[in-house]
């Protein structure tokens, strides 16, 4: 027997400093629009303000959680996933920053 999925799993949030589990791992990342919060830890995020229509989106499918707003610089889109025991985030047409290593 198949099982399908009628909904996709995709629970967003445009409230900052919404916390989340990254999919995969037992890690909680809480968001604002320009720093992560990680286990203690706050990891700046290259974006300036103001930030508008800021949304996270936590898509369970894919393993991943992504984040994107309007900035002064214009749009910005990235991703948090774990890779390989640690945790990445990807900026969109950028580089991957090395954020922490995932919890056991």
């Amino acid at each position: 027997m198949r099982v399908t999925i009628a909904e996709r799993l995709r629970p967003f949030s445009h409230r900052p400093g919404t916390a989340l589990i990254v999919p995969g791992t037992t890690t909680r990342v809480q968001i604002f629009p320009s720093l992560i919060r990680l286990e203690g830890k706050d990891v700046p995020i290259p974006m300036r303000g103001p930030v508008e229509q800021f949304t996270i989106c936590q898509n369970l499918e894919a393993g991943n959680i992504r984040v994107w707003g309007k900035t002064a610089d214009g749009f910005r889109r990235y991703t948090i996933k774990a890779l390989d025991q640690r945790l990445v985030l990807q900026m969109e047409k950028g580089d991957e920053i090395l954020l922490g290593y995932v919890k056991d």
